[in-house]
């Protein structure tokens, strides 16, 4: 029996210190949410590879986990504690919850050359002439296309709208770009995408604005001061001029 039971302790042994290691690494791990990126070339994305560098650089005990997702999912995450700190596109966030603007970034209406070439001025002609592709309600981004087309067409002329939800950004883009649609997308990233696509800008009063929010706690706080440093070292020259 005594040969047994040593290799059952054994087993329990080594069962018990692989899972500890998982807990352990788990409890110090950071979760951060963020809004999805443009593409590689994006501000959003530049942002979340200099925290995540950085991060691991500065903390190598205390792993990141990053993940993107839409804004009310986000939203949800921080109540729920799935989420730690988050990259929201909204300027304004629950109550409950701390935060900063960290940025606005003029909106563009953006197709391809040829469909701006065909309408010139005529932009409610545009939109009602040609699909247009727009992540779903959960986002800013969407939020504020809708503001947009309402304010551009009538009640009438938007029931025959043709619009597609797609929660990818870089699918959007490709319909942009290879299949005849229109998108509201940020001007800054949207300029720097390899074979951009022509835009508009839609006015002062519509912005993709960059917020971030964490938990009401010093720690929490303390946290997110850190990451937001890390976030906009590199970047605060062009966060300036998209903030002009």
């Amino acid at each position: 029996m005594i040969p047994i039971v040593e290799n059952l302790l054994e087993i329990w042994r080594r069962l018990s210190r692989a899972s500890g290691d998982r807990f352990r690494r788990a409890a110090a791990t950071w979760r951060f949410g963020s809004v999805m990126p443009l593409g590689p070339e994006s501000e959003i994305a530049r942002m979340l590879a200099a925290l995540t560098a950085k991060w691991h650089r500065a903390r190598p005990r205390q792993p990141l986990f990053v993940s993107s997702t839409t804004a009310d999912e986000l939203i949800a995450g921080l109540k729920n504690r799935r989420f730690d700190v988050v990259l929201l596109d909204l300027e304004t966030f629950p109550t409950e919850f701390e935060g900063r603007l960290i940025s606005r970034t003029p909106l563009a209406l953006a197709g391809h050359p040829s469909l701006f070439a065909k309408h010139g001025d005529d932009i409610a002609g545009l939109l009602q002439a040609n699909p247009i592709a727009v992540p779903s309600l959960k986002s800013g981004l969407r939020q504020q296309a809708a503001h947009f087309i309402e304010a551009t067409l009538t009640e009438q002329e938007r029931n025959r709208l043709t619009l597609t939800e797609v929660d990818s950004i870089p699918v959007i883009l490709n319909l942009v770009m290879d299949h005849g649609y229109l998108s509201v997308l940020p001007e800054s990233s949207a300029a720097r995408v390899r074979n951009a696509p022509a835009m508009r800008r839609l006015g002062p009063g519509y912005m993709q604005s960059l917020s971030l929010a964490w938990q009401k706690n010093a720690l929490s706080r303390q946290v997110a001061e850190t990451m937001l440093a890390m976030m906009l070292a590199e970047q605060m020259p062009n966060i300036a001029v998209a903030l002009d």
